[in-house]
């Protein structure tokens, strides 16, 4: 997890990398995730950058980029 908020946050160009989409969308598919928000960068730039899913299954709000996670200790 990357909580980095400086220049590499703020570039909107859509890039995605069609496999790495295509990973997460077959999880989405079988249920094994509600959705998913992933990032892929090196030092200079984000190479990929899509958002799939659902914040909330039962009433079908979609994820967004600014959408606020959970996070617990595991």
């Amino acid at each position: 997890i990357c909580l980095y908020a400086g220049p590499l946050a703020t570039a909107r160009e859509p890039n995605v990398i069609p496999k790495v989409a295509a990973a997460f969308q077959e999880a989405i598919a079988q249920q094994e995730l509600a959705g998913a928000i992933t990032v892929v960068a090196d030092k200079d730039r984000i190479l990929h950058r899509d958002v799939q899913g659902f914040a909330d299954l039962e009433n079908k709000t979609p994820l967004t980029e600014d959408t606020l996670f959970w996070i617990a200790s595991m």
